[in-house]
């Protein structure tokens, strides 16, 4: 028999060597083989059953949601969750319950949605068939960002469930009374009346939200808005309509929301003047979008997914978490990611591995549920322990309920509500956790003071140590660095309720606005009495004075043995604060002295608290007395019958925007809402990170061998004189050109298959500068005689000569000094975009742009292209918002992507991220003026010496018109 020449087979593997140390990532491998058996995702979108298969790791909820071609109503506006264009609702199982939760999907990891149904503003309605919330809104008010409201009966709660939004366009009132029509009662139990002007609601409580977890847990109403009969304790009930049949007037003339069939009502009319007018939808609850009843038998498994680069996780318990990160202590543990996704969007940070901890109930559910807790059980607790991963939300309910159960002794968690009450939006709060606020250890967190000064302790989950308690007085080591072991899960934080009655725990936080703001300076204060007031111990915890939240130490042993209400312990306390906390006009953040100032202002009224709280003496209630925002009112200048006798047909009449319906069921259609193009390419801007500096170098050579990347343009890709624009005066590169004049200057674009290998790209661009000084300030560039050529002169009278001197001689009085004012980002919520697309059989260029100024753009574009401005074609049909911030800075924006698709006979596609966005564009001028200015003894003015700056930046730009 003669031998085959097939190939051998393989011999034995060797026998593994078991005691050989295995990396990281071997281990890892191992536990992936062991425990993740799917890559896959599913969930219902819109009552749709979606299965994403290994998605892109990179990916957040938002990006899987705009790459459907059908869901583009969900905008990217700010990306870090503060302006909620992003808004979508999740509905999620618990306990049985159906819980619906705002988020923001530009934050929240895509695997969370894992075994939940998601809401987007498409599955409300169409503009054929719009949910009456979007058609109220319509006719009242319409944006590029649709808010989502929660319809409770409470006006107080409606408002605060909106401070997570924004609204640049014609203001929040007009969406309020959208709101409002679904409301029939307020705290007063006055009918909400759509005008506003019936509404006389109390003064709110301390926070002025107090209310929200009472009211969240209401009966809803049916939304009739003359009121419905749930509202009234000692109605009988109705059916579905609302209409009450034992009133024949009402019979008469139904003022409920009829039944879909039946013709639609109007808001009911006050007393002195007729109803706005408008004919509205009627609200018939049993429409609503429901929890799919297949995703109440789903069974949550391990999921791993990503790929050689990136991967994710979603642990079911809190071993299999354990477990994980100790085979990888790196993983990056992640609930609402409120603050990793930003860390990777803007900090350009790069986790290899992520873990999504929020679908493990042992980090979400109570060992011992306090609030189920009978009186007695509750008055016998000395400490409580919350979930690390439950949501700040809920942190706030819990909160809220033992407080008013134990009083004073709780007064460490009514604090802690507090602070919790205006940390971000809600859509941040329904899914961010104590444990990932002390894991991050901001020094400016909102929470961590209170608790540090509490006197929590932390508990700690972990392979290598076990469980164990760190006090949140060992917790702080030093900037955003803690205790934490490296192979750690935070599984509660323990906070003691004291067992005496005469110790109190506030907090305090200063921001520049109240609502869903960061903080300046945090504070947590807490002090024990005996029983003759003297202080037999206290905690005085500071956030915004030193790199982590630190206790002041001083203070808290200058006022201990003394007694409370001695003026001299306070003047102790504040002295000991001043001493400790020096900050350097230089330091990190600013504003040293404010802030030392704000340190003793909140300890000062803390002081003047505990005397009032405690009955220890008179106390002047404006000392202690908070300024309470009210619900909001105002009236509308409606049509009226005059204006229709005098023939007015128009004017003054409310007027809904054409595309108003549109805008609030996410199908009016904006640049980046338009469908791909076939081969259509995304470009990503490389910037200048130097304000003022030499360029010495380019390399580009790491980016174009990344994974889709296709090539680039910069100043070589045109001539000089192509490289030269301007709105006014041609002083401008289109690209730098050895020389970087502001940060954020353009020095060339990347362009690839995707936009996120866009982006990645341009962050892998090498840039070599030689540093210059710079010039930031007026009064810099004043010394530097930096000025434009195009200056403004208004002279009269003595002026005309050339000197005023006897002008300001004749005069009784004389002053002179400086005035200031900042600038502004226009802040408009759609970021420039763009799109080109080459046509090559007249070689003309299609381009489609949120603009202000199309000629402006058709025309450097056209130069740039190196053809006639007649074969370039500028369209717009829609802008998210402008403000004057689109009229000049968008040219640049149109030239890039024209030139690239000319390059590459491919369209091109770009939107920018808000941060590039910021420093792409010019904002509005901060202007200084120097004056001196003569008048007569009765103050009237005789003579105005004015010299008026505003800073133009590095370019003329529009700076001259602005003057």
């Amino acid at each position: 028999m003669k031998a085959s020449q097939d190939a051998l087979p393989s011999p034995p593997l060797s026998d593994t060597d078991e005691t050989a140390p295995k990396t990281p990532v071997e281990c890892l491998a191992a536990l992936i083989k062991t425990t993740y058996r799917t890559s896959d995702i599913r969930f219902y979108i819109n009552g749709r059953p979606v299965t994403v298969k290994n998605p892109n790791p990179d990916w957040v909820l938002l990006d899987w949601i705009r790459a459907q071609d059908s869901l583009k109503g969900t905008k990217l506006g700010c990306g870090e969750g503060g302006c909620g264009a992003c808004t979508v609702v999740l509905q999620t199982l618990e306990n049985g319950r159906v819980r619906h939760l705002a988020v923001n999907a530009c934050l929240y990891p895509l695997v969370g949605v894992d075994g939940k149904s998601l809401i987007t503003v498409e599955g409300l309605g169409t503009v054929k068939r719009p949910h009456p919330l979007q058609e109220r809104i319509a006719k009242m008010q319409n944006s590029y960002r649709d808010g989502k409201f929660h319809l409770t009966n409470s006006e107080v709660e409606l408002q605060g469930h909106l401070d997570g939004n924004l609204c640049r366009c014609t203001g929040y009132k007009p969406i309020f009374e959208a709101a409002r029509t679904f409301i029939t009662e307020d705290l007063n139990g006055t009918i909400a009346e759509i005008n506003g002007k019936e509404i006389t609601p109390e003064k709110p409580t301390e926070d002025d939200y107090a209310t929200v977890a009472r009211e969240a847990n209401k009966t809803g109403s049916c939304g009739r808005p003359g009121g419905c009969c749930r509202d009234n304790p000692d109605s009988k009930g109705c059916d579905s309509t609302g209409v009450d049949e034992s009133n024949p007037k009402e019979m008469e003339t139904p003022i409920t929301a009829p039944r879909p069939q039946e013709t639609p009502s109007t808001p009911p009319e006050s007393p002195d003047k007729p109803a706005f007018g408008e004919t509205f939808l009627p609200y018939d609850p049993s429409t609503e979008p429901i929890f799919p009843p297949a995703l109440r038998k789903y069974e949550p498994q391990p999921i791993c997914y990503g790929d050689d680069r990136r991967l994710w996780f979603r642990p079911t318990n809190l071993q299999q978490l354990i477990d994980l990160k100790g085979v990888y202590p790196e993983a990056k543990i992640v609930g609402g990611a409120s603050e990793t996704q930003i860390e990777v969007r803007f900090k350009k940070r790069a986790y290899r591995v992520s873990v999504f901890a929020a679908d493990i109930s042992e980090l979400n559910s109570f060992t011992i549920d306090p609030l189920q807790m009978k009186q007695a059980e509750l008055e016998s607790l000395k400490t409580i322990s919350i979930p690390g991963n439950l949501s700040l939300t809920k942190v706030e309910e819990m909160c809220t309920i033992l407080y008013a159960k134990l009083g004073r002794r709780a007064s460490a968690l009514e604090a802690l509500r507090k602070q919790l009450r205006y940390f971000a939006g809600r859509q941040i709060r329904n899914v961010a956790s104590l444990a990932g606020s002390l894991a991050t250890a901001s020094p400016i967190s909102d929470s961590a003071p209170v608790l540090l000064a509490a006197g929590a302790k932390v508990k700690i989950h972990s392979q290598t140590g076990g469980i164990t308690e760190i006090p949140l007085s060992s917790w702080f080591l030093s900037y955003r660095t803690t205790a934490l072991p490296e192979d750690g899960v935070i599984t509660e934080i323990v906070i003691p309720l004291p067992s005496e009655e005469i110790e109190i725990t506030k907090a305090y936080k200063q921001a520049k606005r109240k609502d869903d703001d960061i903080a300046i300076v945090t504070s947590g204060f807490r002090v024990r009495l005996d029983g003759n007031g003297v202080v037999e111990d206290a905690a005085f915890a500071i956030g915004g004075m030193a790199p982590t939240t630190v206790m002041a130490e001083k203070a808290q042993k200058a006022v201990v043995g003394r007694k409370w209400s001695d003026m001299k312990t306070l003047d102790t306390g504040i002295d000991a604060l001043l001493e400790q906390f020096q900050l350097p006009f230089g330091v990190p953040g600013g504003m040293a002295h404010y802030r030392k100032v704000l340190t003793v202002s909140m300890f000062f009224r803390f002081w003047h608290e505990v005397v009032h709280d405690l009955g220890l003496g008179e106390v002047d209630a404006d000392l202690i007395e908070e300024i309470h925002r009210g619900i909001s009112s105002g009236n509308r200048d409606n049509f009226t019958s005059s204006m229709l006798n005098r023939g007015t047909k128009e004017v003054g009449r409310p007027i809904p925007h054409l595309s108003a319906v549109k805008h609030c069921t996410g199908e009016a259609e904006y640049v980046d809402d338009m469908p791909r193009q076939h081969n259509e390419l995304f470009g990503a801007l490389v910037m200048s990170k130097a304000a003022h500096a030499e360029i010495l170098g380019v390399d580009y050579s790491a980016a174009l061998e990344m994974p889709g990347v296709v090539g680039y343009i910069d100043k070589d890709s045109i001539t000089k004189e192509q490289n030269t624009w301007g709105p006014v005066v041609l002083d401008e590169l289109i690209f730098a050109d050895g020389k970087s004049n502001y940060y954020g200057q353009v020095i060339g674009m990347i362009y690839a298959e995707t936009a996120l290998q866009a982006r990645a790209a341009a962050d892998a661009v090498t840039v070599t500068y030689k540093r210059l000084p710079p010039i930031f300030t007026i009064d810099e560039a004043i010394k530097a005689k930096s000025f434009f050529k195009h200056g403004k002169e208004l002279r009269k009278g003595d002026a005309l000569s050339g000197s005023l001197d006897g002008a300001f001689s004749k005069c009784a009085h004389v002053l002179e000094g400086t005035t200031r004012m900042g600038g502004q980002e226009h802040f408009y919520l759609e970021t420039n975009a763009a799109l080109a697309i080459p046509h090559m059989e007249d070689g003309s260029m299609e381009v489609y742009i949120s603009t202000q100024n199309l000629m402006e753009n058709q025309v450097f574009t056209a130069q740039v292209l190196g053809v006639p401005m007649n074969r370039v074609n500028m369209r717009v049909r829609r802008m998210g918002g402008a403000y004057g911030g689109k009229e000049s800075r968008t040219t640049a924006l149109s030239m890039y992507l024209a030139l690239a698709a000319q390059k590459t006979a491919r369209p091109v596609r770009m939107m920018l991220n808000r941060d590039e966005d910021i420093a792409f564009s010019g904002q509005r001028h901060p202007f200084q003026s120097k004056w001196k200015v003569g008048v007569d003894e009765k103050g009237k003015i005789q003579v105005l010496d004015i010299d008026i700056y505003n800073n133009a930046g590095a370019s003329l730009d529009m700076s001259g018109a602005v003057m």
